[in-house]
């Protein structure tokens, strides 16, 4: 009996492991799928102010203030949504967060053995469960927007800027 019970620990310790390592490498790989629109769509709107610069500097025009005007709410609007992605991947990974918690908790309550607390606790479980999927399937629209609008932006900035570029004399 003695050796059936410490089987039953080590079985649990390598479990709690394999769920520990788990929620890391998809914490790290959450985090990685975030940083792109946040580059992307930050350094659209510093590339191509910078070149707004150098052409007002140059020529005191720029032919495509409407285009511009649209590329930058591109790049802004997609540093929004990359925002919003990460809020909600933090909203998605304390929701099962809590639902780990009150796993723990139905498992406690099972050894106190309060079936109505088991029940309770086991629902609640569920509903974080589900929460953190929707929120974690909204941040992944929110990064799916993000970098539509960041090409959106390239689009609509590249033909703002080439048809203000001045002509070459020659």
């Amino acid at each position: 009996m003695l050796k059936n019970k410490e089987k039953e620990i080590e079985r649990y310790k390598s479990m709690q492991a394999y769920c520990l390592e788990l929620v890391r490498a998809t914490n790290a790989f959450e985090h990685a799928a975030i940083k792109p629109p946040f580059i992307l769509n930050g350094g659209a709107l510093v590339v191509i102010l910078a070149l707004l610069g150098a052409i007002w500097k140059d020529t005191g025009n720029f032919a495509e203030k409407n285009l511009l005007v649209y590329a930058l709410a591109c790049w802004g609007f997609g540093l929004f949504f990359a925002a919003c992605a990460a809020a909600l991947g933090y909203q998605s990974q304390f929701a099962f967060l809590k639902a780990r918690h009150r796993e723990l908790d139905a498992e406690h309550a099972k050894d106190a053995n309060d079936k109505e607390e088991v029940r309770r606790k086991l629902h609640e479980q569920k509903i974080e469960g589900e929460r953190g999927v929707n929120r974690r399937a909204w941040a992944k629209a929110s990064v799916g927007l993000s970098l539509l609008l960041f090409l959106a932006g390239v689009v609509v900035g590249v033909v703002a800027l080439l048809k203000s570029i001045p002509p070459v004399a020659g």
